[in-house]
């Protein structure tokens, strides 16, 4: 199935949704599985044809924007 514009960033937004649960549980600010939410941004990635890795910095990349660094 070929992706639109629309279906990626839904997909990017949904992965840095996942990023953040997964810092506030990593920072005991939430109680969410951190398998499940690893396992989840996995599949996300998959589905964009990326490596998790690259997804994740992604992601840490939008988080720090957001911050202002």
């Amino acid at each position: 199935m070929k992706l639109t514009m629309n279906d990626i960033n839904k997909k990017k937004q949904d992965a840095y949704d996942i990023y953040n649960r997964y810092q506030a549980t990593m920072a005991g600010q939430s109680n969410d599985d951190t398998d499940k939410l690893e396992c989840d941004f996995d599949e996300l990635a998959v589905e964009l044809g990326w490596e998790s890795s690259d997804l994740w910095e992604v992601c840490e990349n939008q988080h720090s924007a957001s911050q202002g660094l």
